[in-house]
């Protein structure tokens, strides 16, 4: 009769802390760069939905749409506005329409937006230069209807503004919306 003889084969110790240093080295190097890839997906994300608030509100202005409200009925909005505060970084898209049993114009919030305090939002001219009004806090961007499409008002002017999306920690990573004062079309750059 023959007994099979079995060997046991295992790792050395030295082996294990090897195999589990090269593990953790590999893990830390995918964590900076999945870390990366969540901020600059974070980032786009900011971006476009600021974008489509833009888009959104001229296409709604040139459409003349009336918006329903609970409390209000049916009611005609004339022109949209986005109000960006620079220092909480908070966006509003806003409808405004003339109230008929009063003077003034009346606003109602279509949406908002929260941009995080890792970002920071610049206001520029069209040539790219820091616009005069980009040291207050906050720019109202009006959308109007006219012949020839949406104008836009920027705090009572109407200029061409470049409305700049910056991650404050990677100062090369930053996005801009142009929007040409008479057509009011915004555009990525």
């Amino acid at each position: 009769m023959h007994l099979k003889i079995f060997q046991k084969f295992s790792f050395t110790l030295i082996e294990i802390i090897i195999v589990i240093t090269l593990i953790g080295i590999l893990s830390s190097a995918g964590f900076g760069s999945y870390n990366n890839f969540k901020y600059r997906f974070s980032f786009e994300a900011q971006y476009q939905e600021l974008f489509g608030y833009f888009q959104n509100a001229r296409q709604m202005a040139l459409t003349g749409k009336k918006q329903k409200y609970e409390d209000l009925g049916m009611k005609n909005i004339e022109n949209y506005d986005i109000s960006i505060v620079k220092n909480s970084g908070d966006v509003y898209f806003r409808g405004i329409f003339s109230n008929e049993e009063v003077d003034l114009g009346e606003e109602i919030d279509l949406a908002s937006l929260k941009i995080s305090n890792r970002y920071k939002i610049n206001f520029l001219n069209g040539k790219g230069e820091t616009a005069p009004f980009n040291s207050i806090y906050n720019c109202s961007i009006d959308f109007y209807v006219d012949k020839n499409g949406a104008k836009i008002y920027a705090d009572g002017e109407k200029p061409e503004i470049i409305i700049e999306l910056q991650d404050l920690k990677i100062p090369d990573r930053k996005k801009g919306i142009y929007i040409n004062a008479l057509s009011g079309i915004a555009e990525e750059i």
